[in-house]
């Protein structure tokens, strides 16, 4: 069994005729009260550290530590504060308040370096920038209109994409990759976010999520169904690593469609409550219509 993990008996001697006694690998049990800035994660008995702390005396992190948590991202960064003002010039002493801004200003291979804080609002950004925030607890991206049109955070053109330590939350899906792209989502959280947390949908999409939660997605308000914590399919590429998806409804992970391929490594998808609108499902992972998920250390 892997590092920390029990071998116990799959089932009693003689219980289930016709198999043969055997083990298998369970992992400790998870630890439900983390506290800030740290997660649960499948294979650890206490908590552990999502992503960077806090930067104590600052609202970021310096140069060299910004760049190191978006590389492949080496032009210029822009600063960001929920008290700075877009009449700035997006440098540390004067930053911009507002990622709206910021993207108009910014170009390919540039970062967007988001200090502590709430930012209020959606993003729809292009291929070619790296978001980073100064930690997941401390810095926010709140969108506080209700929508099913749009999500919080749409991810629209082709390009390589970074979000990292941040928290997304708002009345609407979390995040939505529909274009082609290779997206990171590093020490991310997802919390309440309604109908989905992450979706992935193009043929030509690619995700990495790792050191992420996605945590208690709503349904959506029109109908009361979904709440799912991440949805792949069209043939999409996602891997999964190191996170833990968990009081999400109706199914927590879901595949679907030829093509579609999925690897869960180090993942823990627990607590998944029934759909609001008929209480059906509560399914941890659903693989349809053609799907392939691979599964590595999961709980």
């Amino acid at each position: 069994c892997p590092e920390g993990w029990l071998s116990v008996p799959a089932f009693e001697a003689g219980s289930i005729e016709g198999l043969a006694p055997h083990s298998i690998c369970r992992p400790p049990p998870l630890p439900e009260d983390c506290p800030v800035g740290f997660m649960p994660l499948v294979g650890h008995a206490e908590c552990v550290r999502q992503g960077l702390a806090c930067p104590e005396d600052d609202d970021w992190h310096d140069e060299a530590t910004i760049r190191s948590r978006a590389e492949g991202f080496d032009g210029r960064i822009w600063y960001l504060s929920p008290s700075g003002n877009d009449e700035g010039d997006g440098s540390r002493q004067a930053p911009f308040a507002t990622l709206a801004e910021a993207m108009r200003q910014s170009n390919s291979g540039h970062i967007l370096a988001l200090g502590k804080g709430q930012f209020h609002e959606s993003i729809r950004t292009q291929g070619g920038l790296g978001l980073v925030g100064a930690c997941t607890t401390g810095t926010s991206v709140v969108a506080d209109t209700a929508s099913e049109e749009s999500p919080v955070v749409e991810i629209d053109g082709s390009g390589a994409v970074a979000l990292v330590d941040l928290t997304i939350s708002g009345s609407r899906r979390g995040i939505d990759l529909r274009a082609p792209g290779d997206v990171l989502l590093r020490a991310v959280t997802l919390e309440r976010t309604h109908g989905v947390g992450v979706r992935v949908s193009h043929a030509e999409a690619r995700l990495r999520l790792e050191d992420s939660v996605i945590q208690d997605t709503l349904p959506q308000d029109s109908d009361l169904a979904s709440g799912y914590g991440l949805t792949v399919t069209n043939g999409a590429r996602v891997e999964v690593h190191r996170t833990t998806i968990v009081r999400n409804r109706a199914v927590a992970v879901f595949a679907s469609g030829a093509g579609t391929q999925l690897r869960l490594e180090d993942v823990a998808l627990t607590h998944t409550q029934p759909q609001v609108s008929d209480m059906l499902f509560g399914w941890g992972l659903g693989v349809h219509e053609g799907a392939s998920v691979q599964v590595v250390r999961g709980l």
